[in-house]
């Protein structure tokens, strides 16, 4: 007669040990800490992106206004108005009003981040009829990218 202690099998445990499932987590850590500030570096890299394009596209309006008016539009609703067109401003900016000291060469427009992210504090992109103000925009050097 056969007792339970002879037909037991001695068998390895199944699962992870502490120390191997400790290494896991630090590792994975280690690459969050990583790739974490990067990944939101580049989330907002692409909103300053969105800016700039808007900004490109505001200019290139002016220009076709300037060229039909002679002078550049005083305000985004004279722009849409005389040109029938709709420019739909950036989600993650608030943009100024234009602003000139002599309309017939000269305006700017300004978007500003307030709601920045990733930490980056707030920050400005100005353009003008030159295009993209380096001089007067607030905008950290690596989300820097004109269209």
């Amino acid at each position: 007669m056969k007792t339970p202690a002879m037909n037991t099998r001695w068998e390895e445990p199944s699962g992870f040990s502490l120390m191997e499932l400790s290494i896991v987590v630090v590792t994975l850590g280690v690459l969050a800490v990583c790739a974490v500030p990067k990944f939101l570096q580049s989330v907002e890299r692409t909103k300053a992106t969105d800016g700039f394009t808007y900004l490109a596209d505001v200019g290139k309006k002016q220009e076709l206004f300037r060229k039909q008016q002679g002078r550049y539009a005083y305000s985004r609703m004279e722009l849409q108005a005389e040109l029938g067109i709709v420019l739909i401003g950036p989600d993650n900016f608030k943009v100024s009003g234009y602003a000139s000291g002599d309309w017939e060469t000269r305006w700017s427009v300004q978007l500003t981040r307030d709601g920045a992210s990733s930490g980056y504090s707030r920050y400005t992109i100005v353009w003008n009829q030159d295009g993209w103000n380096s001089r007067d925009s607030s905008i950290p050097g690596e989300l820097q990218s004109t269209p």
